[in-house]
């Protein structure tokens, strides 16, 4: 965990998985043994994968599978001279400090020069014309359309979790974030059920009128709204985000555009 107080935090197995049922780090590991790509993958299990993280540094292992989570107290304010020296002097076996006595000749990122590089030969020599960043304009939406975008919250890992009932009591809906000018502009109110529709899809929810979002944009969590697969009452309302999604994904990466442009109106 980054931030001012740099910390591990560690997720741990509380239930065996149902019957075939792998976890996502077993799925990718088996799939590259499969294309002979093993070498990238040098972990047998969980926790082995978990000690390669924390180079493996097996005292360090112990203490956060028993405690969960730990962090040292101290900012990580890397050219700040008072704060490293504070910080050396409670850890005296810490890397030692530059000649400013700061430890800024210490950051050096995992590329060939050790500095953020902007340019890629070896991803220009894979795909030409993508070496570098290029700012390539599309268009998102059309005229008539909302900017629609999606999100996760904290309730929900990972915005899949709205089957569990204490979870689902916490958060049952996903309601549309609706700017009040553009709330003003369709005659509509928190609360009023709406739909949101373009080439792809149509989905109903109900709507929020909250600042917080843009006047050209729409505004969902993701999670809810099942259409295939097990559904529960929890999983099956509200708005469904990949209905409403192209099918479109990206040249290099294969990631699918999350951005889509949808009209919206009343119910």
């Amino acid at each position: 965990m980054s931030g001012l107080h740099p910390a591990y935090a560690l997720r741990q197995q509380v239930v065996e998985p149902i019957g075939e049922a792998r976890p996502s780090w077993q799925i990718w590991k088996e799939l590259g043994e499969q294309l002979g790509l093993g070498q990238y993958y040098p972990w047998q299990d969980m926790q082995t994968r978990q000690l390669y993280q924390l180079n493996g540094d097996h005292a360090l292992a112990k203490e956060l599978r028993q405690k969960g989570y730990l962090e040292w107290g101290v900012p990580l304010l890397l050219r700040e001279p008072e704060s490293v020296r504070q910080f050396t002097a409670r850890y005296p076996g810490a890397i030692a400090t530059d000649s400013d006595n700061t430890y800024g000749e210490q950051l050096r990122f995992k590329s060939p020069s050790g500095k953020i590089e902007l340019y890629s030969a070896t991803l220009e020599g894979l795909l030409p014309g993508y070496g570098v960043p290029r700012v390539r304009d599309f268009a998102l939406k059309k005229e008539n359309e909302l900017y629609f975008i999606q999100g996760k919250v904290a309730v929900h890992t990972n915005g899949a979790t709205q089957y569990v009932p204490l979870l689902s009591e916490l958060m049952w809906d996903n309601a549309v974030w609706v700017h009040p000018q553009t709330a003003q502009e369709k005659g509509i109110k928190t609360g009023d059920e709406i739909w949101l529709e373009n080439a792809t899809g149509k989905e109903k929810g109900k709507a929020l009128v909250t600042p917080g979002i843009r006047p050209d944009t729409l505004f969902v969590y993701m999670g809810f709204g099942a259409k295939a697969g097990a559904k529960t009452a929890a999983t099956t309302h509200g708005i469904h985000c990949g209905n409403l999604l192209p099918h479109v994904t990206s040249p290099v990466s294969g990631t699918v555009v999350h951005t889509a442009g949808v009209t919206l109106s009343r119910g």
